[in-house]
């Protein structure tokens, strides 16, 4: 039915209110009017799966006063905040705390993050084979430097070798500003190694350099200066047509028109402009004087442009494989987990341990949980190491996550 937004919340606003009622099994969390400003609190009745009361605040008062109010609460689910889990204690000191699984497993992979955006070698072999449909065709191409045009085109002597050819796009203006900030990074990561070396503490660095502690933490943890990932390349629906886009341009066919035409006879269904705009791309490479041809001279040999850099992963992107289960990755995750370990180790035994750890919270296999946070702690990563330490301060909810359904 259609309703505008103003009179849903008219109506709502004309409804007597309920009374909240306690619940045997309480959930807290936090809820965004604004987020990243202001947040309150949510109460459900998790046996009714119904919200039954919003707070305006967070803060452990209010949270204390409203669970004073409500008795018969017999078990508390929550996330693992200092502030939810003393109002717990102090509103309701019989109940039961459980740590919420759903914040665990979020826990673990924000872990994995960081120690994989401690490691750039990792990210750029994550993202070292991955072109979106453009790079389908089987072609050997030869390394090209960054910023250069392929131009050996004169020595090649068939039209076949010169399709083999990438040719690399000159630094956008985009490329610049990243470069430039990769700089600037690079010229305050390079100061902390140094005097962290020379024996300064982090304190001093901090007030030395004027950075946060936070930024000194993560340059300590990491082997070189952490990187600025490039976006994602996105599929698009001429995705699974450049091959035929390929091979047709570079024998000569490089009118965009012609190009849709032919496509759209053999079931393409998008635009002419989206070929059009393919096209212009690749024009610039043509000689000027048949840019616009139909069809080009039998002498000149089209060159595609590629981009054979390979774009690096971001952390975030790398660290969901890393917990995805096993059985659900695809071929293309599977391989970019390979390249992954192959480029450091340490990420086999992260990824070990996060599999542990997923299927222990999911299977509820609470008696497995006291050799994983000795595994973890042994592991010598430190973000691990504090994450098993900060279970441990939890222990009782964790467990207890890990036996209550």
């Amino acid at each position: 039915m259609p309703l505008s937004g103003d009179t849903l919340i008219r109506d709502n606003r004309g409804q007597p209110e309920v009374e909240a009622q306690s619940p045997r099994v309480l959930g807290i969390d936090d809820w965004a009017k604004k987020r990243g400003h202001t947040y309150g609190t949510i109460l459900v009745d998790l046996e009714s799966r119904q919200p039954i009361d919003l707070l305006d605040s967070r803060e452990v008062t209010d949270v204390t006063a409203w669970l004073q109010q409500h008795s018969g609460i017999e078990i508390i689910s929550r996330d693992r905040g200092q502030d939810y889990a003393k109002a717990a204690s102090l509103g309701a000191p019989e109940a039961q705390h459980v740590a919420d699984r759903w914040h665990l497993l979020k826990n673990l992979r924000e872990v994995v993050e960081t120690v994989l955006g401690q490691k750039p070698a990792v990210l750029a072999a994550a993202g070292k084979v991955e072109e979106t449909g453009i790079s389908q065709q089987p072609t050997q191409t030869s390394p090209v430097k960054e910023g250069t045009l392929a131009t050996a085109v004169a020595s090649c002597e068939t039209p076949e070798a010169v399709s083999q050819t990438p040719v690399n796009k000159a630094p956008t203006k985009a490329d610049q500003r990243q470069a430039a900030r990769q700089a600037r990074k690079q010229a305050r990561f390079d100061p902390v190694k140094q005097l962290h070396r020379e024996g300064h503490a982090k304190r001093e660095i901090q007030r030395h350099l004027k950075i946060s502690w936070r930024t000194v933490d993560k340059y300590l943890a990491a082997d070189t200066c952490p990187i600025y990932t490039c976006g994602r390349k996105r599929p698009s629906m001429l995705t699974p047509w450049l091959p035929h886009l390929e091979e047709r341009w570079q024998a000569g066919y490089t009118n965009a028109t012609q190009l849709w035409r032919e496509m759209e006879a053999q079931g393409f269904r998008g635009s002419r402009g989206l070929v059009a705009r393919w096209a212009a791309r690749e024009r610039k490479l043509l000689p000027p004087t048949t840019q616009y041809s139909r069809q080009q001279p039998r002498e000149v040999r089209p060159k595609l442009t590629r981009q054979t850099r390979p774009v690096p992963w971001s952390a975030p992107r790398a660290s969901w494989i890393v917990v995805k289960e096993r059985t659900l990755r695809d071929d293309q995750e599977k391989a970019a987990l390979e390249r992954m370990i192959a480029a450091d180790a340490q990420v086999k035994l992260v990824t070990k341990l996060a599999e542990r750890f997923v299927t222990m919270v999911k299977q509820r296999e609470a008696e497995k949980l006291e050799q994983w946070l000795q595994d973890a702690a042994a592991s010598g990563m430190r973000s691990f190491i504090s994450f098993a330490s900060g279970l441990r301060q939890d222990l009782t909810a964790v467990y207890n996550a890990l036996s209550m359904s």
